[in-house]
């Protein structure tokens, strides 16, 4: 078997693990948890906003009035786009420069997965996602306030696509967490559910969630190449680094 069809199975297999998952139990009381948000094909990190002062002060100040900061990772002219045209999803195929989209959260979502971040996960974390920004302006996003994209580190591609980055960035945190090769959004929210001590928002304010997407596998892309990207390790002054980075 071929190296490309080997990856195939694999992933094929995951996803179809998938469907058989229970669901993580609904959650009964509040926490200082980051949470994960299915928003179609892509998911979104969800971090409250006083972890991200202690390691990121930079991100933090920009989103003032946020209770959490979502994160996010995509082919950059695509992602955060509502409906982008044929042409530019062909184009979304192709490798390509990528951006970390940074957004004001004001209450976790319904729907959302939430899970418990020990204190020895929180600097890595932190690293990863200072790491994951080239040192480059951030660019807001006009047609969505509170919401911006920096020029990421790492390029897009089919297998390292804005599933897999999250799984990465969680998996770097100590996190029980996959990095497979074009993980889809039902893939990753399938592992979040399958942590210990995992559940789901039922009804929240804010933001609401898309309905969940199915975690069959019809219909979801299966890539075959695994593209790990270099991460720096976690330094002891994060935050100093942050700010010296961004001009703060």
């Amino acid at each position: 078997m071929s190296k490309a069809s080997r990856g195939f199975v694999l992933v094929l297999t995951s996803a179809i693990a998938a469907c058989a998952l229970p669901d993580a139990p609904p959650c009964q009381t509040g926490g200082n948890a980051i949470a994960l948000v299915q928003r179609g094909i892509h998911v979104e990190l969800l971090v409250p906003r006083a972890i991200v002062a202690a390691g990121l002060p930079v991100v933090a100040e920009r989103h003032a009035g946020a209770a959490y900061i979502g994160f996010g990772f995509g082919k950059e002219g695509i992602i955060g786009v509502t409906n982008p045209n044929p042409l530019a999803l062909l184009l979304a195929i192709a490798p390509g420069p990528a951006v970390v989209e940074v957004n004001s959260v004001a209450a976790m979502p319904a729907n959302a997965v939430r899970l418990a971040l020990p204190e020895a996960a929180r600097t890595p974390l932190l690293t990863f996602l200072r790491d994951a920004k080239a040192v480059a302006p951030e660019l807001p996003d006009a047609a969505r306030p509170g919401r911006s994209h920096h020029a990421a580190v790492s390029l897009y591609t089919l297998a390292y696509n804005c599933n897999t980055w999250l799984a990465d960035a969680l998996a770097q945190a100590g996190l029980p967490f996959h990095t497979r090769p074009g993980q889809t959004s039902g893939m990753l929210m399938a592992q979040a559910r399958r942590v210990p001590g995992a559940c789901v928002i039922t009804d929240a304010p804010g933001l609401p969630a898309r309905r969940p997407q199915s975690r069959s596998a019809s219909g979801e892309a299966a890539f075959h190449q695994a593209h790990q990207p270099a991460h720096q390790p976690a330094g002891a002054a994060l935050a100093t680094a942050e700010r010296a980075e961004q001009g703060g």
